[in-house]
């Protein structure tokens, strides 16, 4: 890889690691939840009420360890299958598109402040990378420089395409 392509490398990671470490942050907000439910309880508590609270409170941490392990072990960067395929098979990246987030609150649309990159490979699996929208197009681009022979933008017609034949595409 030349200076650009591991600039471009490293600001796909950055996005990739920044998904991670939200999820870490929900894992351990978990944990939390869990650990107080189970260590914050009233003197007087009757037994139904500690063993609700055990019982939830032990839901909320095994919930919290299985989110960890999957923030840690299955989220790492280095076993992410956008970013194998990027630095050993560069075409096997056939598609790229963008969709934006859009959230309605009291039923007016508000701008969106997020959008999901998907990027499709040549064995059928789909990458999405959640970022804020001002970092779309720094992403968008860096994707687009690792893989040159990925299609860019979204179309029935090439989801279809990519269904049959995920090759077919590029």
């Amino acid at each position: 890889m030349g200076t650009e392509e591991t600039q471009a490398y490293r600001t796909v990671r950055s996005a990739i690691t920044g998904a991670r470490v939200a999820s870490i942050a929900v894992a351990v907000l978990t944990l939390g939840l869990g650990a107080l439910m189970i260590f914050a309880q009233d003197a007087d508590a009757t037994t139904t009420t500690m063993v609700l609270a055990y019982v939830f409170g032990g839901l909320f941490g095994l919930v919290g360890v299985l989110l960890l392990w999957v923030a840690l072990v299955k989220l790492s960067p280095s076993r992410s299958p956008l970013l194998v395929a990027l630095r050993e098979r560069p075409a096997d990246l056939v598609w790229l598109y963008t969709q934006d987030v859009v959230v309605r609150a009291g039923g007016a649309t508000l701008p969106p402040r997020n959008c999901v990159v998907y990027a499709k490979l040549a064995n059928g699996s789909t990458v999405g990378l959640s970022v804020k929208k001002a970092k779309e197009a720094e992403i968008v681009g860096a994707l687009r420089e690792l893989a040159p022979g990925a299609v860019y933008g979204y179309s029935p017609e090439r989801e279809a395409r990519f269904k049959q034949d995920p090759r077919s595409v590029a």
